[in-house]
């Protein structure tokens, strides 16, 4: 990788899809990014996301034009909806008399490992960034875009914004980065399922990365490797006024027991584990995060996924497979037990049973999925 910019003084925050629910969220998003820069006499790095339901708005007209599009395809498209949120804070900036400047994620020098789509990068170049912080006190930038080696325009998945937040951190030479969502943290249960659910304070990059790989909404886990990698901790902040700061994610921060249950999560089951094998990468090259249940298992655990994976598999004339539940997976540091449950129903009983008393996995035997074509920077 890259040497990083000598930066030091730069703010990197990313803001998700759901600070946008409005157009006008838009100015007052800006208002407060010009009056922080100043009062903190600091320039910002900002990574936007979408505006909530855009991308899943291209990919459905997407699907009813061409049901069989390829990978390429939805890499070039579902991308644009970023682009627009980007150009839209950009403006509203302007707007407020702030210095601002925008970057398409593929002009940022971030440059995608294969398959893009599970989100890791092999380098981080920091010109493209010093060159726009020169002229700019705020620079706006598209979340979830990369390039190739090639030098083609690549996708890093579904809510991949973190990783283009951190990767910015790593760019710019900054030792922190602020991650702005609709929750102020990140919870040890889902506190939808479990009222009581406490809150995170600190964690450590194993324990948020087995999290996120397991369907919990927290955040990226290629984001949280590259940020373990470079040492950049990570701040998980409520999008909204007082914007509450919640969990850390940073060195010697402890690992943490959790509990993750996915509604949109379930298993497959196959009849081999070499057709698993080819579903996982079909699966994978199309954005969809799907890993074997075990090694020589023929199961298939597809992870928070709101597409219709059957029909996908059909249309690619591979086999639906056969629905084999639901998993609960018990996290403590990046050791993870995985539970499968019959019904939805049973399983969230199940992660209030395992809440009550939850010191950590029960059945510690299984680690960490590591993804194909992971590649570290």
């Amino acid at each position: 990788m890259d040497d990083a910019g000598e930066f030091a003084d730069v703010g990197v925050m990313k803001f998700g899809g759901s600070t946008f629910m409005e157009v006008k969220d838009y100015l007052s998003l800006a208002a407060t990014l010009r009056t922080w820069s100043a009062e903190q006499q600091r320039k910002l790095v900002i990574v936007v996301s979408a505006m909530r339901g855009e991308t899943e708005r291209l990919r459905e007209t997407l699907t009813s034009l061409w049901p069989l599009h390829t990978a390429e395809a939805s890499q070039s498209l579902l991308p644009m909806a970023d682009s627009i949120s980007a150009h839209l804070l950009h403006a509203a900036l302007r707007q407020v008399g702030a210095c601002a400047a925008w970057l398409d994620g593929w002009e940022a020098g971030f440059v995608a490992a294969v398959p893009s789509s599970a989100g890791h990068l092999n380098a981080v170049s920091p010109a493209p960034l010093e060159r726009a912080l020169d002229s700019a006190d705020i620079v706006v930038l598209a979340g979830g875009q990369a390039t190739d080696e090639d030098g083609r325009h690549a996708w890093l998945g579904k809510n991949s914004s973190d990783v283009s937040a951190v990767a910015a951190a790593v760019a710019v030479g900054a030792r922190e980065c602020d991650i702005f969502s609709d929750v102020d943290g990140i919870y040890r249960v889902d506190p939808r399922l479990a009222p009581d659910s406490d809150p995170l304070p600190t964690l450590s990059y194993p324990t948020a990365a087995a999290m996120g790989r397991f369907g919990a909404k927290v955040l990226h886990p290629a984001a949280v490797e590259l940020a373990e990698r470079h040492r950049i901790r990570i701040r998980c902040r409520e999008n909204r006024r007082p914007y509450r700061s919640g969990s850390s994610i940073g060195p010697d921060a402890p690992d943490r027991s959790a509990v993750v249950f996915n509604d949109r999560s379930h298993v497959l089951r196959f009849e081999s584990r070499t057709i698993a094998a080819d579903v996982i990468r079909e699966l994978t090259e199309v954005g969809i995060r799907a890993m074997p249940y075990g090694a020589d298992d023929p199961r298939v655990v597809i992870v928070g996924e709101y597409q219709d994976v059957t029909a996908i598999l059909r249309r690619r004339k591979l086999p639906a497979g056969e629905a084999a539940g639901f998993p609960v997976v018990e996290v403590y540091g990046e050791r993870v037990h995985i539970e499968v449950l019959h019904s939805r129903d049973e399983a969230i009983r199940h992660v209030a049973g395992v809440h009550r008393g939850v010191p950590g996995p029960r059945v510690p035997e299984r680690t960490t999925h590591q993804e194909p074509g992971r590649i570290s920077p």
